[in-house]
């Protein structure tokens, strides 16, 4: 069985369309963070739900988003504050998983609340997938592995890549180039303020 398993696709529907348009799967796991930041957030999480054999879990932005307010007022608190009031689709969010496991992996958003980074040093006791870091790596702890998959729509080190990983026999961190101005231009078209549609433009491209 193929399962294609991404993250943090942060309401950009031109990378996650691309995504699923390019590898079809018996199986498709979203590790959450479907919602804010990007314009699409709407459609994306319409998307996920047509597709017919999925897992779909809980990301920190759909647990602010059910509560209905952001801890803080950093820069992702304020593009909250912008996209929160502009999200209808709390219907299709009220079911996703906290977490699951199949294949003898443990799929959830993150790990203990933490933003894993390749230079990491963690310590874990089961293997998982995760997202959340918006940066892809592979860990090892003894007999234990940790896949962190990256970002499908927000990619931290290069915005103009979808990063995703294909489980079929093995495990696979795999990745992607798309053309990152659909965004921005959507960004300015939706009258986005300078601040957010800068944070995306300034943002490093392969």
């Amino acid at each position: 069985m193929k399962i294609l398993v991404f993250s943090d696709i942060h309401g950009n529907l031109p990378a996650i369309e691309k995504l699923l348009n390019t590898e079809s799967a018996d199986l498709y796991i979203s590790l959450g963070d479907v919602v804010n930041y990007g314009p699409w957030q709407n459609e994306c999480v319409e998307l996920l739900d047509t597709l017919k054999y999925k897992i779909l879990h809980f990301g920190n932005h759909e647990q602010y988003y059910y509560k209905g307010k952001y801890s803080n007022n950093n820069l992702a608190g304020r593009f909250f504050e912008f996209c929160y009031p502009q999200f209808t689709r709390h219907d299709l969010i009220k079911d996703y998983r906290e977490d699951s496991r199949l294949n003898g992996y443990n799929f959830q958003h993150t790990f203990e609340n933490k933003v894993i980074y390749p230079d990491t040093h963690i310590v874990f006791n089961d293997n998982y997938i995760i997202g959340h870091s918006h940066h892809q790596s592979l860990h090892k702890y003894r007999r234990w592995k940790m896949y962190c998959i990256g970002s499908a729509g927000q990619n931290r080190q290069y915005i103009n890549r979808i990063d995703y990983m294909i489980m079929n026999h093995t495990c696979e961190l795999k990745h992607l180039i798309y053309d990152e101005t659909l965004v921005i231009n959507e960004m300015k078209a939706r009258k986005y303020p300078k601040e957010f549609i800068e944070y995306y433009s300034k943002k490093q491209r392969i």
